[in-house]
């Protein structure tokens, strides 16, 4: 998070915001670094002894999946570790009850892979779904507009999770818009309020 945020950030950077010591800095940044989550960018010049190496998300590290819905249609997008956009689909909504969609969803995951030549299933994050409705109590099942009133009676994330072997996550759809605008702006914004008008009109806020 806090190399997201910061990026490029050096170590000594980074020991000051976490706290810790330059030992365990190493130690960590050096495990990112050997995972392919981070990259060194250019010796930054200036100040005593060795030019220092800024650290900054290697946005080929990992791939994640966002599965939005609008009427009549599915957009599977392919998101690089990053946060940067590498692919978008747009699929059709033939059947719209839920066995349906994750079929439709591992087309769409499958060819992106393909076009993106990646082989390791393992580099997949996860697939998120933003979902129009709200969860009931139990925070496993929604209250889907009346269109995908089928999907009430499942457990989303259970079910996405299962079919496609992948970690899925499953959330509000306007919640889902106002998370993603808050990590793509540069800045942090003490708050944010975003509008989504889709099946409906719905607001999130962070």
């Amino acid at each position: 998070m806090l190399i997201r945020q910061h990026q490029p950030v050096t170590r000594a950077q980074l020991a000051r915001l976490t706290g810790l010591g330059s030992g365990p800095i190493t130690q960590v940044t050096r495990d990112l670094l050997l995972a392919g989550l981070v990259r060194e960018g250019e010796r930054l010049k200036g100040g005593r002894g060795q030019p220092a190496l800024p650290l900054m998300l290697n946005p080929a590290g990992t791939l994640s999946f966002g599965v939005g819905m609008i009427p009549g249609r599915l957009r599977i997008v392919a998101i690089d570790f990053a946060g940067g956009v590498i692919d978008e689909e747009l699929a059709p909504l033939v059947n719209n009850g839920p066995e349906s969609v994750v079929v439709t969803v591992r087309e769409g995951i499958e060819r992106i892979c393909r076009k993106a030549r990646l082989i390791d299933p393992d580099r997949i994050l996860g697939v998120g779904f933003a979902v129009p409705g709200f969860f009931f109590a139990d925070h496993a099942h929604v209250r889907t507009v009346e269109e995908h009133s089928t999907w009430r009676a499942e457990n989303l994330e259970a079910l996405f999770s299962r079919e496609l072997g992948l970690p899925c996550w499953v959330e509000n759809d306007a919640t889902a818009a106002a998370i993603a605008e808050h990590y793509r702006l540069n800045a942090s914004p003490s708050a944010l309020i975003t509008v989504l008008i889709n099946y409906g009109i719905g607001a999130g806020l962070v």
